[in-house]
């Protein structure tokens, strides 16, 4: 395993935390990087580490300083996943999105009047329900896969049973993935 050579900057107090992180797949020295530095026995006990890239899995290693120096580093490393990107993650989007009959009456809206075209869909939707763009575009994407996938089920009403088995079984997957929420907070 990696392990950091020079210890980071000596702390004015007697204790110190140091976290490093390096991707899981390259383990050499170079990528280890210190994150946060907590110090002295009112140091909190957790630490937030910014500017960690989405999806990607992280191996975490800690080390204390004290007046006597530094200590080893932890083994075996910790390994720690960050979230993928959360399309509608926001609080804003899951309020939106939280008041169904709301959401679904202006994004139905939006899906007729733009024959559930992409670009038109997501436009309408953006000024419709106030989503936020990359959320707006998740649900974009599934007006334009149900008309792709589901044409003749929802060729007469887009509330009838089987257009929405239709637009779950063919585009509710995406949507899932795209939305990066609990499916159970998507409408």
């Amino acid at each position: 395993g990696a392990t950091r050579t020079s210890p980071p900057a000596p702390s004015q107090r007697n204790t110190s935390a140091v976290p490093a992180l390096t991707p899981a797949a390259p383990a050499a020295p170079a990528d280890w990087a210190a994150g946060c530095t907590t110090h002295g026995p009112a140091a909190p006990a957790g630490c937030r580490i910014d500017g960690l890239t989405p999806g990607t899995q992280y191996e975490l290693r800690v080390r204390a300083r004290s007046d006597a120096g530094w200590g080893e580093w932890s083994a075996p490393p910790a390994r720690a996943s960050t979230a993928p990107p959360s399309a509608c993650g926001c609080a804003s989007d899951l309020g939106l999105l939280g008041d169904v009959p709301t959401f679904h009456a202006r994004f139905k809206a939006c899906g007729q009047r733009c024959w559930a075209e992409r670009p038109c869909t997501l436009d309408c939707t953006l000024r419709e329900t106030h989503l936020s763009p990359a959320c707006a575009g998740c649900h974009a994407d599934v007006a334009a896969c149900t008309r792709a996938h589901c044409t003749r089920p929802c060729m007469f009403s887009s509330a009838s049973a089987r257009c929405i088995g239709c637009s779950v079984e063919h585009c509710r997957p995406a949507l899932v993935t795209c939305a990066g929420i609990a499916e159970a907070l998507l409408p």
